[in-house]
């Protein structure tokens, strides 16, 4: 049944198209409300598509009052807060695998809108024993229009920092998820990421 909502939905959302230039394509067709917390369900899916055009499937596998785990095609599990923003605390068949802590602790994430600004302090250690600690901060910086595969959306622009990393999530309340996704970083250590979203499914809608 979930195959069947998958193809039906990717044609409606417009599965395919290539990878643009103009990642952000304009401002919003309107100003965008208050965006309250997206309600997620086990097997909701969606797949993404990388600059070199591969593509995986994640699937919520299991969710709780705090946390949501997620399969990935590649088999790589992991679980984390509900908010796409929080990294993993636990994860195995990843390339590595650990456990962690992740933790809010100034201001609130929901509803998005511009301006709202938060932080998180993570904690853990890989299953090499490598141990790792630092904080992130967050800011919706501004509401604007992306292009994917999947269409065009307005979004919430939301910037997070650490260190030397910053990451660009754009949320669409449209469809109650992100829809694009990258990554920087620069020192250098780490390569850069990039991502689209091709299809969404809601397992509700199944």
């Amino acid at each position: 049944m979930m195959k069947h909502v998958l193809g039906m939905m990717a044609m409606v959302l417009g599965l395919g198209g290539s990878w643009t230039a103009a990642e952000e394509i304009g401002p919003v067709s309107a100003p965008l409300g208050p965006m309250a917390k997206p309600v997620m369900h086990v097997g909701d899916q969606e797949t993404w598509r990388n600059k070199k055009g591969e593509e995986w499937t994640r699937t919520v596998m299991a969710v709780d009052e705090a946390t949501a785990t997620f399969e990935d095609s590649d088999g790589c599990m992991f679980t984390r807060s509900q908010e796409v923003f929080a990294d993993w605390v636990e994860w195995k068949n990843c390339g590595s695998g650990g456990k962690g802590t992740a933790v809010l602790t100034k201001g609130e994430v929901w509803p998005l809108e511009k301006g709202k600004k938060w932080r998180y302090k993570f904690t853990g250690a890989n299953d090499n024993g490598r141990k790792y600690k630092y904080k992130t901060k967050c800011r919706v910086k501004e509401q604007i229009r992306v292009k994917v595969p999947t269409g065009e959306f307005d979004t919430h622009h939301v910037v997070c920092t650490a260190g030397s990393i910053k990451k660009h999530y754009y949320v669409a309340p449209e469809i109650g998820t992100n829809v694009m996704y990258t990554r920087k970083d620069t020192s250098g250590r780490q390569k850069a990421v990039s991502r689209k979203l091709v299809a969404f499914v809601s397992a509700k809608s199944g």
